[in-house]
């Protein structure tokens, strides 16, 4: 969790994988998300609790390959009608159980190609067409 005002919203970056990569573009998810105002924490991937922080406003998750990457908190999100942002790689395809589990949570999708996901939700935050490579 980082250090802003309590009364900023909470956003929990939801993560389904490990590994250093991982938890270093979840973590500038965080960062971006605290540089316009939330609080943010980080969900553990390999933690067997399943849990959702009562006061989270938003999920954000990246996916690249949604039918083995769909963080449990989306479910979660859906289920308390929280807002739901999904980064995805340009033409990874959303369908299936994931694409239908993210229709039912309404959640906002934005895609990036050739660029860090921090930065496509940066552009997305600022307004701005997402970026492209």
């Amino acid at each position: 969790m980082d250090d802003s005002s309590p009364a900023a919203p909470l956003a929990c970056v939801a993560a389904s994988r490990g590994g250093l990569t991982r938890a270093r573009k979840d973590a500038r998810l965080a960062a971006v998300l605290a540089e316009f105002g939330h609080r943010t924490y980080v969900t553990a991937p390999e933690d067997d609790d399943v849990w959702l922080d009562d006061d989270t406003a938003l999920v954000v998750c990246d996916l690249v390959c949604p039918s083995a990457d769909l963080p449990v908190q989306v479910a979660l999100a859906a289920t308390r009608g929280i807002p739901v942002l999904v980064l995805a790689p340009r033409g990874v395809r959303i369908d299936g159980l994931a694409g239908e589990m993210l229709a039912l949570c309404d959640a906002e999708i934005v895609r990036y190609e050739g660029v860090e996901p921090h930065r496509a939700l940066h552009q997305h935050l600022r307004g701005e067409p997402a970026l492209a490579a």
